[in-house]
């Protein structure tokens, strides 16, 4: 996911992952990604408009991941420093 943020490893957490199961593709898996960057405050509108599903899809296809949408992107403060963390859902 890293790369897909333009970030260092240490930068990324994975905040949790959910299968997703609908009957219109119970033949395919979806999987909700929550993570979390953590980059200083005057890069996090930046980080935070380039999760896009276009950026994802380039940086994860090679490893036959899929993004099919972004369904939300937060930026907030991380407590105790000038760094923000822009969080997003990828499903």
């Amino acid at each position: 996911m890293a790369v897909a943020f333009g970030r260092a490893e240490s930068e990324v957490s994975i905040v949790s992952v959910v299968e997703v199961v609908t009957r219109r593709r119970l033949l395919g898996v979806s999987v909700l990604v929550e993570t979390a960057v953590t980059v200083p405050a005057d890069e996090a509108e930046s980080v935070a408009s380039s999760v896009t599903t276009d950026n994802l899809n380039s940086a994860l296809g090679s490893m036959g991941i899929t993004v099919a949408e972004v369904t939300d992107v937060a930026v907030s403060a991380a407590a105790g420093s000038s760094n923000t963390t822009p969080s997003s859902s990828v499903t």
